[in-house]
């Protein structure tokens, strides 16, 4: 197994599609399926970032798999671990 890293896929506008599928590396085998992909919102970004399927909807939200909300300004929530 070959792993293909996108690295960041940045959206042209808020609320514009991205398909995954257009971003792959030229070197990506046709015949390739994906086994796993590992979606995360990069610190210091607002707004919520939304990954789903190519039907979602921006206003009902209807199509999403996974909902990101905007890290607290004070960093990540759960990662904060006092000594």
């Amino acid at each position: 197994m070959q792993t293909f890293s996108l690295g960041k896929v940045t959206v042209p506008a808020a609320g514009t599609r991205v398909n995954l599928g257009t971003v792959l590396p030229a070197n990506f085998p046709a015949d390739h399926k994906a086994t796993r992909i590992i979606v995360s919102q990069v610190s210091g970004t607002t707004g919520v970032t939304v990954f789903g399927t190519s039907a979602v909807v921006a206003s009902t939200r209807a199509g999403t798999i996974k909902e990101f909300q905007p890290p607290a300004s004070t960093g990540l929530k759960g990662y904060l671990h006092s000594r």
